[in-house]
């Protein structure tokens, strides 16, 4: 899983995503504002949060039905 994090730079704000097994970091994107860099890593954040929530089934359906 991915933590992701916002390192200001000159002019510019880069989000970052930081991988948990081995600390390998890929560079997301670039924003002029704190404020876009923000609303981008929110909608990131949304992502993963959703797709955490699809994977955790309340029940399973079988051939059974």
């Amino acid at each position: 899983m991915d933590r992701y994090r916002i390192v200001p730079g000159h002019r510019v704000y880069r989000v970052e995503a930081v991988d948990d097994a081995n600390g390998t970091i890929r560079i997301v994107g670039t924003w002029r504002t704190e404020a876009a860099a923000i609303s981008h890593l929110r909608t990131l954040q949304e992502g993963v949060e959703a797709a955490g929530r699809s994977r955790q089934a309340p029940f399973e359906k079988d051939w059974r039905g």
